[in-house]
This record gives structure tokens, sequence and C-alpha cells, in this order.
């Protein structure tokens, strides 16, 4: 388990570092949409395809609890939180 979070924030600090801090977050979420479901496609069974894309739909909430944990760490260090898009 361990090797793998070590493989995974790799491939997510490499992913962040392609993206760079000047794309529109939208487009960002939405090409990694097109890749998540390309990543589907290459799974050949279509039993452990529908697992795997139930285990990304459930984890959702555990996502966004994580990007508001950051939004509030940005906040309170005084920094801009790195988006275009103004809150509601």
């Amino acid at each position: 388990m361990a090797q793998t979070m070590a493989v995974n924030h790799k491939l997510c600090d490499r992913i962040i570092r392609a993206i760079g801090r000047d794309t529109d977050p939208l487009d960002v979420l939405n090409a990694l949409a097109d890749a998540l479901g390309f990543q589907l496609s290459v799974i050949a069974c279509p039993h452990r395809r529908a697992e795997a894309a139930r285990m990304f739909t459930q984890n959702i909430p555990n996502i966004l609890a994580h990007a508001n944990a950051l939004a509030a760490d940005y906040a309170a260090a005084g920094a801009e939180t790195p988006s275009v898009h103004k809150c509601h």
C-alpha cells in the first residue's frame, strides 16, 4: 500500500507540473475526465472497469473535502487561491 501511495503522489506531482498554473481549472477537470475515460477503457474486463468507475465516484466526497481543506489552508496562510473563478 505504501508503495502504491508513493507512486500515486509521484504521478500526481507529474500531472500538476504538466498542467501548469495558468490553465483554467474547468479546462483541467474536463481534460482529466477525458483521461479518466481513456484509462477506464484500457481495463479489459467490463466488471473491473465498472468497479473502478464505482470506486472513483464513491471517492468524490473525499476529493471535495480535500479540495476544501486545501482552499482553507490557502486562506489561512493569506495566500491567494490559485483560481480564475470567483466565489458565488
